[in-house]
C-alpha cells in the first residue's frame, strides 16, 4: 500500500459551497438554492481543523463564489500545497446529454437548454483538474457532492496522474436529494461523522466506511435507486485525512506500508467474464428463456504481441517508459466481446485503434490488484432496469472476485432510444469518437460508445449490421441467439381481461384489442414510443398486420387501435 502521511508538509483544503444563485427562475435558471450547504461547510471545516492533518491557516472556505472567484482559489491552493491537496465541492452539478463531462455550477450559473445544452457560469471538471494537476502536491483529493458527481470518473486527466483520488457522492448520471435546510446534506453528514470518529482515517479507509453507512441509511436517489458514492484512485495509493485525537502538535503516526504499484504485466480478467454476467442475467431473469453462454474474443495488436521492451519488460516496445495506461492501450488495440442478450440478443461494439481499459481502479481493493476491466453496456430502455440489477448481482458477487480479492470489473448500465442507438451504430461510429457536426452526435443522442450492446430485438441488431458503413470504425459481433426472452404483452386490469387461457396468448395483438373493446367500449391502449423501445416498435408492427376485408394487411386501421 503506497500510503502517504502529510503531517508537517504545506497542506491545503479548498472547501467550496454553492448555496445561493443568482439565476434560479425559468427558463434558465438553476433548480434552486441549497441551504443545506452552508451547513455542510461548517461541518466540514470544523472537522477537518480537529482531524490533525489541516491546520486552521491550511482551510480556505468558500462560500457561494462565481466562476472567476473559484478559478482563484483553486490555483492558489494548487500553489500553495506540497503535501496533500484537498478540494471539495458542494452544489447544483450538471451534465451534457453524452455524460461525458460534469459542470461545477457556481453562483453565476445558467442552463441554456437545447440540442447542446451549455453551461455559462460553471466550471469543466476537467479544466479543475487539469488545474489540480499543475500542483507540486503530493496527492491531491477531490470530494464531489452533487448532483451527477459520479460522471467525473469518466472525465479522465490528459496525462494520467497517479496523485489523485477522486470521491464522488453518488453514481453516475444520477441525481441527489440535498435533504433537510437546516442539516448538511446526507453524503457530507456520513463524511463529516467518519472523520469526527476517531482514529487514524485514510481515503481508502473513509471510502468503504462511507459506502457502508449510506447503504445502512437506506439513502436512494432521485429516481429511487440505491444511492451509492463511488472512487477512483490508482491501485494501492492511500492519503491519511484524519489523525484521531492526537491533534495537530502530535508527531505523524507511523504511515501506511510502503509497496510497489502492480506493473503493466499483472494479469487481466479472464475468458470467462462475460459468461459469468450471461449466468448472473439469466439467474435474474428466473426461467423467461433459454441462456447462452458468452465468451470474450480479444484481438491484440500484432505489434503489441511482438514488441518486447528495451528494459526487458514484456509487452512494452523500445523507447516506451512503461506507463501501465500506454501499454494496455498497445496490447489492446481491438477488442471484440459477444455476450448473450435479454430477450434478444447483445451486440458487442468495439472502438478500432481505441484502448478499452479505464485505467484507475475502485479503491476497496488490495493494493496488488490491477486495474479491473471496465465495461459500458448500452440497452433499451424497458431492459435498462433488468440489466442494470443483473450487473449489480454480478458485481457484489464471488464471480466478480479473483483468488487475491481484487475485482474483475466493472459494469456501468445505460440506456438509450432503440431508434438512436441503431442510427448511430450504422452510420455515425466515426461521429461517435470525435463528433463533427451539430446534427450528428452519437455521444450527445445516445451516450459514450459502449463496450456492449443489448438491444430489446434481434432486429436492431440486423439493421444496425446490415446497414454499416464500409469504413467504420466500431465493430458488431452479434450472437445468433438469444439467451433469454420474453413474449410482447397486452396488459389489461384483471376485471376485464379474458378467462380462458387460450384467449389470452394465442390471438394476434389486433384481435386482443377488438375483443378487449367489445367487452369495454371505453377501454384504451397505450403503446410506448416506436422510435425509443422496441416494445413499442413491435406493437406497432403488429397493428400494421391487421387484415382487411379482402385478407391483406390494413394500414388505415393500424392507428386507430391504439
Amino acid at each position: 500500500m503506497t500510503g502517504y502521511d502529510p503531517r508537517g508538509k504545506a497542506n491545503r483544503a479548498l472547501l467550496v459551497g454553492v448555496s445561493e444563485y443568482d439565476n434560479t427562475a425559468p427558463p434558465d435558471g438553476v433548480p434552486g438554492d441549497l441551504p443545506a450547504v452552508k451547513h455542510n461547510l461548517n461541518r466540514l471545516s470544523e472537522a477537518l481543523r480537529h482531524g490533525g492533518v489541516f491546520d486552521e491557516r491550511e482551510i480556505t472556505v468558500c462560500r457561494s463564489p462565481d466562476q472567476g472567484t473559484f478559478d482563484q482559489e483553486l490555483w492558489k491552493a494548487a500553489n500553495e500545497a506540497d503535501g496533500v491537496l484537498l478540494l471539495y465541492f458542494a452544489g447544483h452539478g450538471a451534465i451534457p446529454n453524452a455524460g461525458d463531462e460534469l459542470f461545477l455550477q457556481m453562483r453565476n450559473a445558467r442552463v441554456v437548454a437545447g440540442g447542446h445544452a451549455v453551461f455559462p457560469g460553471a466550471v469543466l471538471f476537467s479544466l479543475a483538474q487539469a488545474m489540480l494537476t499543475a500542483s507540486s502536491a503530493r496527492r491531491i483529493v477531490v470530494v464531489l457532492d452533487c448532483c451527477f458527481a459520479g460522471n467525473a470518473a469518466w472525465v479522465r486527466p490528459e496525462t494520467p496522474d497517479k496523485r489523485r483520488l477522486l470521491l464522488m457522492s453518488v453514481q453516475p448520471n444520477h441525481r441527489i436529494d440535498a435533504g433537510d435546510p437546516d442539516t448538511p446534506t446526507p453524503f457530507t453528514a456520513e463524511l463529516v461523522k467518519l472523520l469526527e470518529a476517531g482514529g487514524d482515517v485514510s481515503f481508502r479507509a473513509l471510502v468503504d466506511d462511507l459506502r457502508a453507512q449510506m447503504s445502512a441509511a437506506g439513502h436512494r436517489t432521485v429516481r429511487g435507486d440505491a444511492w451509492e458514492p463511488e472512487s477512483r484512485a490508482e491501485p494501492g495509493i492511500d492519503v491519511l485525512l484524519a489523525a484521531g485525537a492526537g491533534g495537530p502538535g502530535s508527531p505523524p503516526a507511523p504511515g501506511p506500508t510502503q509497496g510497489t504499484d502492480p506493473g503493466p504485466g499483472a494479469p487481466d480478467p479472464g475468458p470467462g467474464l462475460v459468461r459469468r454476467v450471461g449466468a448472473v442475467l439469466v439467474g435474474r431473469l428466473g426461467g423467461m428463456g433459454a441462456a447462452w453462454g458468452a465468451l470474450i474474443r480479444r484481438r491484440r495488436d500484432s505489434r503489441a504481441r511482438e514488441s518486447g521492451g528495451g528494459d526487458g519488460k514484456p509487452g512494452v516496445p523500445t523507447g516506451d517508459t512503461g506507463d501501465e495506461n500506454a501499454t494496455r492501450r498497445d496490447r489492446r488495440r481491438t477488442r471484440r466481446l459477444v455476450a448473450g442478450g435479454v430477450a434478444m440478443l447483445v451486440l458487442v461494439v468495439t472502438a478500432i485503434g481505441i484502448g478499452t481499459y479505464r485505467h484507475l481502479a475502485l479503491t476497496n481493493g488490495p493494493s496488488s490488484c490491477a486495474p479491473p476491466l471496465e465495461l459500458r453496456v448500452l440497452t433499451d430502455p424497458d431492459l435498462e432496469p433488468t440489466v442494470r440489477a443483473a450487473a449489480d448481482a454480478y458485481l457484489t458477487s464471488e464471480a466478480n472476485t479473483t483468488g487475491d480479492d481484487c475485482r474483475r470489473s466493472g459494469i456501468t448500465v445505460y440506456s438509450a432510444g432503440a431508434a438512436d442507438a441503431v442510427t448511430a451504430l450504422r452510420k455515425q461510429t466515426g461521429a461517435w469518437q470525435e463528433p463533427r457536426e451539430a446534427d450528428t452526435n452519437p455521444q450527445r443522442d445516445v451516450g459514450p460508445q459502449p463496450d456492449v450492446w443489448i438491444p430489446a430485438s434481434p432486429a436492431d441488431a440486423a439493421r444496425a449490421v446490415a446497414g454499416q458503413d464500409t469504413d467504420a470504425v466500431a465493430e458488431l459481433d452479434a450472437d445468433q441467439e438469444p439467451f433469454a426472452y420474453s413474449p410482447v404483452v397486452l396488459a389489461v386490469p384483471q376485471g376485464i381481461a379474458v378467462d380462458e387461457l387460450d384467449d389470452r396468448t394465442g390471438p394476434p395483438l389486433t384481435r386482443m384489442i377488438d375483443d378487449l373493446r367489445a367487452r369495454h367500449a371505453d377501454a384504451a391502449v397505450r403503446r410506448p414510443d416506436p422510435e425509443f423501445t422496441d416494445t413499442g416498435l413491435l406493437a406497432t408492427i403488429a397493428l400494421y398486420a391487421t387484415q382487411g376485408a379482402a385478407g391483406a394487411p390494413d394500414p388505415r386501421r393500424a392507428e386507430d387501435r391504439v
